[in-house]
């Protein structure tokens, strides 16, 4: 086939890349020069411009139909010198954030616009990578990390020849420091921090930092890219060391140097973001210890003194960089990974481990930078999405979820998936070769040392699963525990496949407790496992397990609020046992992973689990295994309630006496109680404080004891409420006369006090009827502070309109000059909008094609214009313009800052009953304008009082209203006064009222009886139309 560039430059670039069709160089040095000589600034200058006259050959087209039909004829040859260009670019200065400019400078002599290059151009280009790579069979490194139309030519930009030697030297001195186990450990993903660490060590020591390989891990820009070719190409050189049998014994390694390994952990049960450090020597170092936030802090040490531990909480991302290890007889200091607050991270969900390669299906907690948590776009990437607890310290730049990655689907391919992940920087799922090896079903006893443990009379199956382009060379060897010779047991090979699918294996082992198997993928080490016979073998068939909440060393039959924090979760189950206790409330939820050990017994104090973030709240909770329950569902309900059993309580004419027993304070403390009266706004609220002595306390208050009707007890917090223990119900009610509670002083700090607690019935009744009525004055201002122009200038706003269109919720859209400051909107403005805003939407795909802009007038009379606007991109987000070539001219108003096609008198945007006059409207001196939406609970709310009238005539009103109305009529009074019909006119004339200007609305007498009712309906109403708009 004929190539599209000239034969000379073909040549060339093949002679510079040492490449033959017939056998093109090795991962990943394929667009490398195989000597130090790049091509020359005038050869470059030359190469660009050969280009640019290839792709761009008329200036009368578009750039993207020219580029896009030109890349199409592209041959195998022609695809590797213009790859070799891209790469070029990537070495003359440009980075993450200036590739592209770079890129439309130098390739294209900025003849192009530069945001049609990134966001139309860039995906064709990224697309001639990939086809070069399959060419090539895969022979083509491809980066994991990075943004997905830059990762490829920054990555192979990332090292050069002179890189190879300086890697091949620093493999060969880790060899001398690091068995070969060890060093395969290192060159996994998930530990780039400690290769990143010790590799920039090794070339500090080795005075190396004025190399390019030391620039680019230094470079923001390119380092994760750039360690990600690192680590693969140290991980080719291990394996054919392994291959030719080079390896060293532990006697060879050298025996001064120690070796380290720094992983970041979250520890589920004490919430908190850890360092693990692990320090391996080939010579006992006796007692080591450093200092940690200003404490000195021990290394715990196996029985060899070979191996220390050492786990660091860390509280913020300004930790520190390094920290010193001392002894009686060494000294050093070791350097500390830190986490960027630009990128999110990954935990495993069982381990805790931080994560730098993540599978599809499977479930994690994710560290999100703020930024990018508030994209709603984010969640399309995972079938699960839930808040999960901040840990400790000041992570306040982070938003931390527990999700599950999605599986492919008809609606959301792989590729969908892979381009969402790099959207976010979260790594790519290994779309082009390596598989996802698991172990599944059998009956799993624990995980020691990386090393699964299943039950010898259930065995595993083994899965293989994933896409690849070349055969899969899968290698099971066993071994004896302690013996590092290895016999080989299976070895096959998978053809390539292109989709996703699952490959079983079901080999006959072996069930000597003795043995561990491991299963390779080319070479690389994925999973070990052995087996094993329980000692107490009934137990493992039937899952049989005792768990037991324990207060005061008897078992509780449910949890109450008020032992909480002193009691105990007893679980007897089997060794190694891998557990989760999984709690839930209506508002949060929370699984804490639990590993037993040999005994298969613990004893955990739940003072010290998450479990205590969910006090403030009725919640259930059990243990499970794989998700299958082995316990009873605890109950901890609320109210708190006090014991009765162990309270007394005297009346007399003028006092109140209360004995109390409460035997978990046997230290003496000060409590602090409140005694509420049946009408606690009119001066029924008692308070005071007394000692408690060896577990007992009385209070004596004076006070109406015909009234009283609840105890509330707190610690004392100096002569202020602390801690809330529980309510006691002194009196049951009795029938009285309603009452219309008031906000006093003294009531309304008790509601403040007990916010977010959850209070008897009738107690909270109370309360709610207070906040609703003292909330009636402030709630005309609280729906306007609602209200928002906002400019829709991002394709998810405009989804939020669509949306809420589709709900038959209107939301008003306008043409202005500037965001209007006024946050309301007068139905009855002369206005211009998108008549079709889901066609409108597409435009902003492709952002040269004009877009026509439809107007209404007043009255509702729609007529067709021919305004044209065009979408531009400038800092990342769309802008609208005017056409400046448009048949008419544009006007603008300077009172309300309206788009409109002539000078003529108009009703203002946001001011009902203001008319702005023809003087007030001049010409548009800019074509920049704003298409705004008025969004917030006001101007939806006044849709729902108009909508009243269309449901009583039972026109349809759309599915958010319908199921509105569903819920409204179960807040109806069941009175025989009140039918459907009168109750909802009632509400739409209350409501009515809530949107008048007055300070001191008049209520209609129809609504005054029932106004109790009718607000708790507003309250609902209200708070579904929040719930909508998000």
């Amino acid at each position: 086939m004929q190539t599209c560039l000239p034969s000379s430059w073909i040549e060339r670039i093949k002679q510079l890349l040492g490449y033959t069709n017939h056998q093109p160089p090795t991962i990943p040095w394929l667009l490398v020069p195989i000597g130090d000589a790049e091509l020359t600034d005038a050869e470059i200058n030359q190469l660009f411009m050969t280009l640019r006259q290839y792709l761009l050959p008329s200036r009368l087209q578009s750039p993207l139909t020219q580029i896009r039909a030109r890349l199409a004829r592209f041959t195998h040859e022609d695809r590797l010198v213009f790859l070799y260009a891209l790469r070029l670019v990537a070495l003359r200065g440009g980075g993450l954030n200036r590739y592209w400019t770079l890129c439309c400078e130098q390739l294209f002599d900025s003849q192009i616009d530069l945001d049609n290059l990134r966001t139309n151009i860039a995906p064709e280009i990224t697309s001639q990578w990939i086809r070069f790579y399959r060419e090539t069979n895969a022979a083509l490194f491809v980066p994991q990390h990075g943004k997905k139309n830059i990762k490829w030519p920054l990555a192979h930009a990332g090292l050069l020849v002179q890189d190879k030697r300086l890697l091949e030297s620093f493999w060969r001195t880790m060899r001398l420091t690091w068995t070969s186990d060890e060093f395969q450990l290192l060159t996994h993903s998930d530990n780039i921090d400690d290769l990143e660490l010790d590799l920039k060590k090794w070339l500090i020591d080795h005075q190396f930092t004025t190399t390019h390989l030391y620039q680019s891990i230094h470079n923001s820009e390119h380092s994760s890219i750039t360690l990600d070719l690192i680590q693969y190409y140290l991980k080719e050189l291990n394996q054919q060391s392994l291959n030719t049998n080079q390896v060293l014994s532990k006697n060879q390694i050298n025996s001064i140097q120690m070796r380290c390994f720094r992983r970041f952990f979250y520890n589920h049960s004490q919430n908190q973001i850890e360092l693990h450090c692990t320090l391996y020597f080939n010579q006992p170092q006796g007692k080591l210890w450093s200092d940690w936030d200003k404490k000195l802090v021990y290394w715990v040490f196996d029985d060899t003194f070979y191996k220390y531990t050492l786990n660091l909480p860390i509280n913020s991302l300004n930790t520190l960089i390094s920290i010193h290890v001392n002894g009686i007889n060494y000294n050093t200091q070791i350097d500390l990974p830190i986490i960027s607050n630009d990128e999110p991270v990954i935990f495993n969900e069982i381990s805790g481990q931080r994560l730098r390669t993540w599978q599809l299906g499977e479930r994690y907690l994710i560290a999100l930078p703020s930024k990018s948590a508030a994209d709603p776009n984010l969640q399309k990437l995972f079938s699960e999405y839930e808040a999960a607890i901040r840990p400790k310290g000041l992570w306040h730049d982070f938003v931390f979820k527990w999700v599950t990655v999605r599986l492919p689907s008809d609606d959301c391919s792989f590729i969908d998936l892979n381009e969402y992940a790099t959207d976010y920087d979260f790594p790519v799922f290994e779309a082009y070769g390596t598989p996802t090896v698991s172990l599944l079903g059998g009956l799993e006893i624990g995980l020691i040392n990386d090393i699964h443990y299943f039950h010898a009379d259930q065995p595993p199956l083994i899965k293989i699963a994933g896409c690849w382009n070349k055969p899969l060379q899968i290698q099971l060897k066993k071994q004896l525990i302690n013996d590092p010779s290895a016999q080989n047991v299976l070895q096959i090979y998978l053809p390539p496949q292109s989709e996703l699918s699952d490959h079983f294996l079901e080999p006959e082992l072996d069930s000597d407790s003795e043995i561990v198997f491991m299963l390779s993928i080319d070479g690389q080490l994925k999973l070990q496992w052995a087996y094993t016979y329980p000692e107490y073998q009934s137990t493992y068939y039937v899952l049989k397990s005792a768990v037991n909440i324990v207060f005061q060393d008897k078992v509780q039959p449910a949890l109450t609020s008020a032992i909480l924090k002193q009691s105990r979760l007893q679980i007897q189950a089997w060794p190694h046992a891998q557990l989760q206790i999984v709690a839930k409330s209506s508002l949060d939820s929370v699984t804490i992973p639990l590993s037993l050990d040999a005994s298969g017994f613990v004893d955990l104090p739940l003072a010290v689990t998450q479990i205590m973030n969910l006090q403030r709240t009725s919640f259930i909770f059990w243990v499970a295994w794989r998700n299958i329950p082995i316990s009873p569902i605890f109950d901890c309900y609320q109210p708190r309630m006090l014991d009765p059993d162990s309270i007394v309580t005297y009346l007399t004419e003028d006092r109140l006496e209360i004995l109390m027993d409460l035997p978990q304070y046997q230290k003496s403390i000060n409590l602090f109680a409140i005694v509420l009266g049946e009408y606690p706004w009119e001066n029924q609220i008692w308070q005071q404080i007394k000692r408690i002595e060896t577990g007992s306390v009385q209070f004596n208050l004076r006070l109406n004891p015909q009234v009283v009707r609840w105890l509330a007890l707190f610690e004392a917090d100096g002569q202020k409420p602390g801690s809330f223990l529980g309510f006691y119900e002194l009196q049951k009610s009795q029938p009285s006369p309603a009452k219309t509670p008031k906000m006093t002083r003294q009531w309304q700090h008790f509601i403040q006090l007990m916010n977010q607690q959850v209070l008897p019935k009738r107690l909270g009744k109370l309360v709610l009827d207070t906040q609703t009525l003292d909330r009636w004055a402030t709630l005309r201002q609280y729906l306007l502070d609602t209200n928002h122009w906002i400019e829709l200038r991002r394709p998810t706003i405009i989804d939020t309109i669509i949306m809420l269109r589709a709900q038959a919720v209107f939301i008003p859209l306008v043409l202005t000059e500037h965001l209007p400051h006024i946050h309301t909107f007068n139905q009855n403005a002369h206005i211009l909008y998108p008549y079709d805003i889901n066609a409108f939407q597409r435009t902003m795909l492709i952002t040269t094609n004009k877009i026509r802009v439809y107007g209404k007038i007043a009255h509702n009379e729609i007529y067709e214009t021919d305004i044209t606007t065009h979408w531009n991109i400038i800092d990342g987000e769309y802008k609208l313009f005017i056409d400046d070539h448009s048949q008419h001219t544009i006007y603008a108003c300077r009172n309300c800052r309206l788009i409109l096609m002539s000078k003529i008198a108009h009703q203002h945007l946001m001011q009902a009953g203001y008319t702005c006059h023809e003087k007030d409207i001049e010409q548009l001196r800019y074509p920049r304008v704003y298409l705004c939406a008025l969004i917030g609970v006001e101007v939806i709310f006044r849709q729902f009082i108009k909508i009243i009238d269309d449901f009583i005539d039972n026109k349809p009103v759309g599915q958010f209203w319908e199921s509105l109305f569903d819920e409204l009529s179960l807040l109806m009074p069941q009175d025989k006064d009140i039918d459907p019909l009168t109750w909802l006119k009632g509400l739409q004339e209350i409501g009515m009222v809530v949107l008048a200007e007055a300070a001191q609305p008049t209520l209609p007498s129809t609504c005054q009886r029932l106004f109790l009712a009718y607000a708790r309906a507003l309250e609902l109403v209200l708070t579904r139309i929040k719930e909508l708009i998000g």
